[in-house]
């Protein structure tokens, strides 16, 4: 029987058949693929750009805030000159300006003395790439005078005499500072009635080695000295001048070869401060402090000022002396038989312990100081004996005396910190997102 004939293109042959279809589905992966990466790198140049973006606005932002932060600096530095705040700007700040609220862009100075004076808004643009941010703020110019204000300020440990007719003879009137917190040593150790008052916290480091050698270069030495007689005397001549600058140990002062000190009045004589000429302020630095064994008097002309800043030095008789022990902390002005003054204000400033002192077993006169502000690193006192007193702060610091103080930074710790401005809330905006 004869069988039907196969005709080869009407079968299908077998897997063979496929190979188009694989091959097509090949391309079109290839191409999904090609497509994603183009997509993926698209998007990347474009993250890219985003990202850059961002960082320029925050940067500009950061650098704006910055220029609000320099402007205030240059009005404190500069006697509030609204003209200096505008010149040589950090890089990125292209605008900087000081508006008063009332006068508005007159380019008034601000002041601080006088408390009349209006707000101010400062107002800052700058620029990073090509993204710009303007921020302002509104401020009162304000006194940062708080140092000073205190007869006595320490950051250590006040330490007093705990014989019994020594520390009733200590007469306190003003305000005491500390920063130790433990006052059950002292605190009922001066004579009732109580005139004064205690804080505790907050009193910072005398900043007095940064002080020395910020005035070093305007001292015209030390003071002459005369130890004819019986009172050695160091006279500080102020002239026609509203100050004077001196440093040192003068020659011929007497000195001791065990002592440590960079002034040692050891002689046996009683010492006398003598300031001569117009009234002003005497600037006295001691980068070696101070060792003064007998009686001092300082005397001057009404309304006179006499600073004297001494560097801690190591206790010439040990670490493990009354003072150093007593108020963790080594000597910087030694006061051993005392000081009075009965016209000039004293601002005696230390890193180390301001100790003042009567030479034990001796019969020390009665002294005061009616204006006084002591700061120091740490404070000892002990009293006369004999019925007499250690009185100072009767008559206290005014801020006739203390302003002008300030404003020429002819103390330790208000260089440059003399005066602060107070944001005004809410005032703060970001006007480049017009807020």
């Amino acid at each position: 029987m004869t069988q039907p004939t196969r005709h080869r293109d009407c079968v299908p042959d077998g897997p063979s058949s496929e190979r188009g279809f694989v091959l097509v589905g090949v391309v079109m992966f290839v191409l999904a693929l090609t497509i994603l990466a183009v997509s993926l790198f698209s998007l990347s140049g474009y993250e890219a750009q985003f990202l850059k973006s961002s960082q320029d606005d925050a940067r500009a932002f950061y650098t704006a805030a910055g220029g609000i932060e320099r402007t205030r600096y240059v009005l404190s530095a500069k006697d509030g000159s609204i003209a200096e705040a505008k010149l040589n700007l950090p890089p990125g700040v292209v605008y900087a300006n000081v508006i008063h609220q009332v006068d508005g862009d007159s380019g008034r100075a601000v002041s601080w003395s006088d408390p009349t004076d209006t707000a101010i808004t400062i107002r800052v643009i700058a620029r990073q790439g090509a993204e710009s941010r303007e921020l302002e703020a509104t401020y009162v110019p304000t006194f940062n005078h708080t140092l000073y204000r205190d007869i006595l300020a320490t950051t250590g440990a006040l330490a007093v005499s705990d014989v019994a007719n020594q520390r009733r003879s200590i007469h306190v009137y003003g305000s005491i500072h500390t920063n130790n917190p433990d006052i059950s040593s002292w605190i009922d150790e001066f004579p009732a009635p109580q005139d004064y008052t205690f804080r505790s916290g907050g009193v910072p480091v005398p900043e007095v080695q940064d002080f020395v050698n910020a005035w070093l270069p305007q001292a015209m030495g030390a003071p002459l000295y005369d130890a004819s007689g019986y009172v050695h005397t160091y006279s500080f001549d102020l002239g026609g001048n509203d100050k004077r600058v001196y440093i040192g140990a003068p020659p011929g002062a007497g000195m001791s070869a065990d002592s440590s000190f960079g002034l040692a009045d050891l002689g046996g004589s009683d010492v006398s401060f003598d300031i001569t000429g117009a009234s002003g302020t005497v600037v006295w630095l001691l980068p070696l402090g101070a060792h003064f064994e007998q009686p001092v008097t300082v005397t001057g002309a009404a309304g006179t000022r006499l600073v004297i800043a001494a560097v801690a030095q190591v206790d010439s008789r040990g670490s493990d002396s009354t003072y150093s022990s007593l108020t963790h902390a080594n000597l910087g002005l030694w006061f051993e038989g005392g000081i009075r003054s009965d016209v000039v204000k004293l601002f005696l400033v230390s890193n180390g312990v301001v100790a003042l002192d009567r030479r034990t077993g001796d019969n020390n006169p009665a002294w005061n100081t009616d204006c006084l502000a002591l700061f120091a690193g740490g404070i000892y006192l002990r009293g006369p004996i004999g019925g007499r007193t250690m009185q100072f702060g009767a008559n206290g610091l005014d801020a006739a005396t203390l302003d002008p103080m300030y404003d020429q930074g002819l103390l330790p710790n208000t260089l440059g910190r003399t005066k602060a401005f107070t944001l005004i809330p809410g005032s703060w905006k970001d006007l480049s997102n017009g807020n």
